[in-house]
């Protein structure tokens, strides 16, 4: 779901909402103030009540995108059922602040003024008239033109693991089909056990499945990329493990980054939560000090994601020195070489 924002504009990323095959921890979509429900279906409140979208799925990273991908401006669209006041509000280190509102009684869109002097998050805040509202989609847009086309490919190695590619190709084809992206993307399955049984039919973009002898994950990711550079499609690729719970809309999100990203040679990493506790962040970024003993250290650990504060924390830029593949977005022209294809603890870091 999603309002209609306004003509000619580009989608950056939608609300999303949530899903019990990726998370379901209702604090990382919204939080709210009074009665409500949140869902796969959307936010509910009651008369009222308030939803705060300041949280780990829905806010806009306004500083990140300034620093790297600086837009000509910044639109919030809210798909709202009911009558409310929707809020802008901005976020940082220093505290928060109110920067436009509206009232409403449909679908809405709200320029963010002068965003591109805001530091931290940016996000919504949706308050209900008397008889209550829903939240059924919503996005972050701009009209500034791409600085250049991205043709996502996703390569995941993959090894006796069937039922975790089989979620994500489901998980992913459902997004795709309520939410048509905005650039198109590609999945390549590279099958180190040569004995995957997955069904592609059907499935809402192109999926390949290649057997590969089973080098590991790095020779797996470097089987997939001599394969993409064959293929002369993508532009762009992402290295993604097989047993991550992978939100769909990251793909988009990701694609409408390096679509506007300042660099020729931009790449994204992604935060790693563990699924166990799926509200708390176990790195975002890594570095690699060569005098220590152990020379690799995470970064942004053991972080709340439920709590505000951490998300203007992941939106301080930290340089790192490495990221993880379990979800790494890279040019595919950003070099001529290849991973090692062998077993080597920390392989991926020899080539990142």
């Amino acid at each position: 779901h999603g309002p209609t924002p306004p003509a000619m504009t580009n989608r950056l990323h939608v609300l999303e909402f949530p899903d019990p095959a990726v998370c379901d921890v209702a604090e990382l979509y919204a939080r709210l103030d009074g009665t409500g429900s949140v869902d796969a279906d959307g936010i509910a409140l009651g008369p009222g009540a308030t939803a705060h979208l300041d949280t780990y799925f829905n806010c806009c990273t306004v500083s990140t995108w300034n620093r790297a991908a600086p837009l000509d401006d910044l639109i919030a669209s809210v798909d709202l059922e009911g009558d409310g006041t929707i809020e802008i509000w901005n976020t940082d280190s220093t505290g928060s602040r109110l920067v436009a509102a509206t009232q409403a009684d449909g679908p809405v869109s709200l320029d963010v003024p002068q965003h591109d002097r805001l530091e931290g998050i940016v996000w919504m805040r949706v308050a209900a008239g008397a008889a209550g509202a829903t939240i059924r989609g919503g996005e972050w847009n701009t009209s500034t033109t791409p600085r250049r086309t991205v043709r996502l490919a996703v390569v995941m190695t993959t090894y006796n693991r069937p039922r975790y590619v089989q979620r994500n190709l489901d998980n992913l084809d459902r997004h795709v089909r309520d939410h048509p992206p905005g650039r198109p993307i590609r999945l390549t399955i590279i099958d180190n056990g040569r004995n995957l049984e997955v069904d592609p039919t059907g499935v809402a973009f192109p999926v390949e499945v290649v057997p590969n002898r089973n080098l590991g994950g790095a020779g797996g990711f470097a089987r997939g990329l001599l394969e993409q550079r064959a293929a002369g499609w993508a532009t762009h690729l992402v290295f993604a493990d097989d047993d991550i719970r992978l939100p769909p809309a990251l793909l988009d999100r990701t694609a409408a980054f390096l679509a506007f990203a300042d660099r020729d040679d931009q790449c994204l990493s992604s935060a790693m939560i563990d699924e166990s506790d799926p509200a708390r962040q176990y790195e975002c970024g890594a570095g690699f000090d060569t005098r220590a003993r152990h020379p690799m250290h995470t970064l942004r650990g053991n972080l709340d994601l439920t709590d505000p504060s951490s998300l203007v924390e992941n939106s301080r830029h930290l340089p790192i020195d490495y990221a993880g593949w379990w979800f790494f977005a890279f040019p595919v022209d950003l070099t001529a070489d290849t991973p090692l294809p062998v077993f080597v603890r920390g392989d991926d870091v020899e080539f990142g």
